[in-house]
């Protein structure tokens, strides 16, 4: 499994300018599972530097976030003391999750294209029953990964985003079934800024792949959407993967 540490050490501290997120959208997506569950314990098992956790309190929810990496957490645990907000942070891989914190949630979320980091194909499928052992009988997972069902097809070499501090280039690198991704990324600032380069190996998770690992794992009919307005998700259209996993009360 990627060793996160090392992975997003020099990364945690602008990882936010690289990749803003859509909180919005981001709450479009959770929303509906939410309610439909009457949710109000959430783990994010991907909080990374914070932004949802900080993003659900303020909505009210009781939220606990997880992160396999030391350098985001501290960007997480920086991020929460400036608003204010008590929530506990673990340090714990997916598959670990279960031995490292307390208790199960009505609602798990790992949002952001972080569970293809997760490597083979087995770590992917511990990864999976990490989560849903974190969840309450009729509560809910929810994961939203790229569309990597459009992207094993067309197989682009590069992709440049603009964020809100400058621009970010995605060069992909493609073995088999996994894709490393090489990013670029060139900040805007007053006096210039220096190109920073990392690069993360990825699962090419498509429906099919994450159907099986969640049939295997007894999870019988998963729902999948391809936007943040829960459109029926299409492997050539959709420009997101958001998997749905409703745990059966016991």
């Amino acid at each position: 499994m990627e060793d996160f540490n090392d992975a997003f050490e020099e990364i945690a501290s602008y990882y936010d300018d690289m990749f803003p997120r859509d909180l919005a959208e981001d709450t479009r997506i959770l929303e509906p599972s939410f309610k439909a569950h009457g949710v109000h314990t959430v783990l994010d098992c991907a909080c990374g530097t914070g932004v949802h956790v900080a993003m659900l309190a303020g909505q009210g929810y009781e939220v606990t976030g997880s992160d396999a990496s030391d350098a985001m957490l501290i960007e997480a645990r920086d991020k929460l003391s400036a608003q204010d907000i008590d929530a506990p942070l673990f340090r714990a891989q997916w598959s670990e999750l279960p031995q490292v914190i307390p208790g199960r949630f009505d609602a798990v979320i790992c949002i952001g294209n972080s569970l293809p980091l997760a490597g083979s194909d087995e770590q992917v499928q511990a990864a999976l029953a990490g989560m849903l052992d974190m969840v309450r009988p009729g509560g809910v997972l929810l994961i939203q990964n790229r569309n990597f069902d459009k992207m094993e097809a067309e197989r682009p070499g590069a992709v440049i985003n603009d964020s809100d501090g400058g621009y970010v280039i995605f060069v992909f690198d493609y073995r088999g079934e996994m894709v490393t991704y090489k990013i670029f990324y060139l900040p805007i600032q007053a006096e210039g800024g220096d190109v920073t380069y990392n690069e993360f190996l990825m699962n090419i998770l498509t429906r099919a792949k994450i159907a099986r690992m969640l049939a295997d794992l007894g999870v019988k009919s998963p729902t999948f959407y391809g936007d943040s307005h829960r459109s029926r998700f299409s492997r050539a259209r959709s420009p997101r993967m958001i998997i749905e996993v409703a745990r059966p009360t016991e």
